[in-house]
């Protein structure tokens, strides 16, 4: 771009050309958005000097204070053009491009200027009073066009009070946790305004009373996040909602009196009572286990959790050990619940307590919490131990139980397949094939094919991975069964499955064909037999079922035949895809 082609540029522009037709004049560049873009770029290197001088302008706060002014005088009527023309005849010797960007900026933040308590009172006096009548209750709120109405649509239908509740006090908590901000934080707590969540992070919580269990969090968070250049206390601000210079001083106070040494370090006698209470309590009762952690708390004068974390009395603890046939997860939500409900994160668990509740040996518990709650890692020992059990012939799913609860059949699959220490099985002999061969052909026709390559694993013993690919290929290609869906008539049993009429299964079995034939015979997958757009009833269901289930896993299948369209994937993907704030 030179000199003389923007000045040329410049002509035709002003001559209400576009760039259309003048790239017809100037073909040498790519199109006519790269010549825009140029004349762009090089009407942005000009004047650099007085750009700066126009951005150096300052407004002072009498002059902003007009603007507003204005603006709220003629909220109802008043745009970015009409300010701009008001302002430049008040401040001829400001820039028009500074006065521009200060007109958009106050413009901007008066027309999204939220509605506090008071404001919400009175506006739902007023449509008391005028019913739906907004351009006269935006007139005697003084606000802009449509935000009454905005309001009342998005929050006329609670009732909202100044006083935090506990279980509010707790979900202001997880929404700054998480970082939300006014709008999200809102929408989860049910009865705020997006501005009493700023008001709550700053007043309501930060100030509250410090409580005996406030006290022993902070004390043993201090001692959690001591640091080598003193304590972390952003860190604990953020975990306890209050301000730095309010956890700081409690805690000086703390430390200052008795009654810190007793929170933080408790006293040698008091481990003692509390464990000679439970010895009492456990030769009194005939079945172990059974203490009445109420009475304890009475005779020592502790509050239940410090006997529980106290207690050192071990004797007729049951073991926990992971196994797939006996593992329930009652046991391990009870675990969870109790551990969420006494040492909510960052506080570290204390593994002492949750032995005496569950009234299990400690390093059980912390095992099993290890196995339950962190990502399970394939160590040299585990591959070793699911290799073992793929050559007794075990499913990948059931090496997945045996492992543990949470790792599923893809993991183990792609580990004992792509491990590297992973030894291929020898190749199947050509003896071995014709065996296989002989044996399908001869129960294909006379037994269900569910049964067919039961039958012939157990008669030649098959337990190596090439000689089960060598059966499966055999099976699944098999001339008979594809005669079957041959002869069957493909088009009505397309239409009867995506119709929901009958599954896939069913109709395998009674052509008495592999379910995986027939699917790709057909071209239809289950996440295919629904529709991906989601109506209003099937949310409700989706979240009815969510809802139900407290704690643990969900059962997808569970949740797929209980919203009744919808596949066990697409329930899946649906919570867990959807906003944490605003889950369903």
């Amino acid at each position: 771009m030179t000199a003389e082609l923007f000045d040329d540029l410049s002509r035709y522009r002003a001559q209400g050309m576009k760039w259309k037709a003048i790239y017809l004049m100037y073909p040498y560049y790519l199109s006519h958005k790269g010549l825009g873009s140029s004349y762009s770029r090089y009407v942005s290197r000009q004047d650099t000097s007085q750009r700066n001088d126009v951005e150096a302008v300052q407004w002072i706060k009498a002059e902003r204070q007009w603007i507003k002014d204005i603006i709220w005088e003629h909220c109802h009527s008043i745009n970015t053009k009409k300010l701009v023309v008001m302002v430049q005849r008040e401040f001829p010797d400001k820039p028009l491009k500074n006065i521009k960007n200060m007109c958009s900026q106050l413009l901007a933040f008066a027309k999204r200027l939220t509605f506090c308590l008071s404001d919400m009172a009175k506006l739902k006096q007023l449509v008391g009073k005028h019913g739906e009548d907004w351009a006269r209750i935006d007139s005697e709120l003084g606000r802009f066009p449509g935000r009454a109405q905005f309001n009342w649509i998005k929050h006329g239908h609670i009732e909202y009070s100044e006083q935090w509740t506990d279980s509010e006090l707790q979900k202001l908590r997880y929404c700054m946790d998480k970082g939300m901000d006014g709008t999200e934080a809102s929408r989860y707590i049910g009865a705020r305004l997006p501005r009493q969540y700023a008001l709550g992070k700053n007043n309501e919580y930060k100030y509250e009373k410090w409580t005996s269990d406030g006290d022993r969090r902070l004390l043993l968070m201090s001692d959690t996040f001591k640091r080598s250049g003193g304590i972390d206390w952003d860190t604990i601000s953020e975990a306890l909602c209050r301000s730095v210079s309010s956890c700081r001083i409690r805690h000086q106070a703390l430390q200052s009196i008795k009654e810190a040494t007793a929170l933080s370090e408790p006293q040698p006698s008091k481990p003692d009572n509390v464990t000679r209470e439970v010895q009492q309590q456990q030769k009194q009762q005939l079945s172990p286990g059974e203490v009445d952690w109420a009475r304890v708390s009475s005779a020592t004068g502790l509050s239940e959790l410090e006997c529980l974390e106290l207690s050192q009395f071990d004797e007729g603890k049951a073991g926990w050990k992971y196994d797939m046939d006996a593992f329930s997860w009652d046991m391990a939500n009870r675990m969870s619940g109790f551990i969420e409900s006494n040492y909510p994160k960052p506080l570290p668990a204390n593994f002492r307590a949750v032995s005496n509740f569950m009234w299990i040996r400690i390093e059980d518990c912390i095992q099993m919490h290890g196995l339950l709650h962190r990502k399970f890692r394939w160590t040299g020992a585990r591959i070793a131990q699911a290799k073992s059990l793929r050559e007794q012939g075990l499913s990948f799913e059931n090496i997945a139980k045996r492992l543990s609860p949470l790792v599923n059949r893809q993991s183990v699959r792609y580990t004992i397949v792509k491990s590297p220490n992973n030894l291929r099985s020898p190749p199947i002999s050509e003896q071995a094939k014709q065996q296989i061969t002989d044996l399908v052909d001869k129960y294909v026709d006379k037994y269900p094919v569910d049964q067919v390559r039961r039958m012939v694993r157990e008669e030649l013993q098959l337990n190596c991975s090439s000689s089960r690919q060598w059966l499966g290929g055999k099976f699944y290609h098999h001339p008979v069964y594809k005669a079957r869906i041959a002869s069957a008539d493909i088009v009505e049993i397309t239409n009867r499955i995506t119709q929901g009429k009958v599954a896939l299964k069913e109709v395998a079995a009674q052509l008495d064909v592999p379910a995986n034939i027939l699917r790709n015979a057909i071209g239809v997958r289950e996440s295919d037999m629904h529709s991906s757009r989601w109506t209003l009833e099937e949310i409700e269901k989706l979240t009815a079922y969510v809802s139900s289930v407290s704690s643990g896993r969900f059962d997808w299948k569970c949740a797929s035949n209980f919203v009744g369209t919808k596949s066990p994937i697409q329930c899946k993907k649906k919570r867990l895809y959807t906003p944490k704030a605003c889950k369903i």
